[in-house]
């Protein structure tokens, strides 16, 4: 079984209280996963969703401040979460 890695950046948009998580999917060996499902769930349960490009990299875009769990799946191989993610408005987490 193969696993995902998950690396998350968090920027925030300047002037506008959302903020954006990008990342880049990777398995057991560094390759970039295309085409894995990626979510951010909130804390209020509100949902996020979109798909690594070719070179693993996805972005979720106008997140609101808060607390958030991501998840990163594709067939064939074990689900990956991170919880407990932060957005923060007028702030960059690396």
């Amino acid at each position: 079984m193969r696993l995902l890695g998950l690396f998350c950046l968090c920027s925030v948009v300047f002037g506008q209280a959302v903020g954006t998580i990008t990342g880049k999917i990777v398995d057991e060996f560094g390759d970039p996963v295309s085409g894995a499902n990626v979510s951010a769930t909130s804390d209020a349960g509100q949902e996020f969703h979109t798909t690594t490009q070719e070179s693993g990299a996805y972005a979720l875009d106008k997140l609101g401040p808060g607390t958030y769990a991501i998840a990163a799946t594709m067939n064939a191989m074990k689900r990956y979460e991170a919880k407990n993610f932060i957005v923060e408005a007028a702030k960059t987490s690396r």
